[in-house]
């Protein structure tokens, strides 16, 4: 049910990259994931889907907590959350 479902990201008539809510807000909290395309790293793709689903839950529900799972360790996924706003 939207909006708790996978898009595309589709830049300049191409395909770039996915993301989604892994599933319906449960307990209050939903968590997001995203995988941009090989050939579209490092060109900004995830931070902008990343920050879609984090506007959708703002516009359609701005009681729930937003969450993502990345690897302990720094690296581009904790890069692109930081840039959003998250924290360990």
């Amino acid at each position: 049910m939207l909006p708790w479902i996978g898009y595309l990201a589709i830049e300049q008539d191409a395909c770039v990259g996915t993301c989604a809510f892994t599933s319906a807000p449960k307990d209050g909290v939903v968590e997001i994931a995203y995988f941009t395309f090989p050939g579209y790293e490092r060109m900004g793709v995830a931070t902008r889907m990343a920050a879609f689903l984090v506007s959708l839950v703002k516009e359609c529900a701005p009681e729930i907590v937003v969450t993502a799972h990345t690897l302990p360790e720094e690296n581009v996924s904790t890069l692109v959350l930081r840039k959003l706003g998250f924290v360990f």
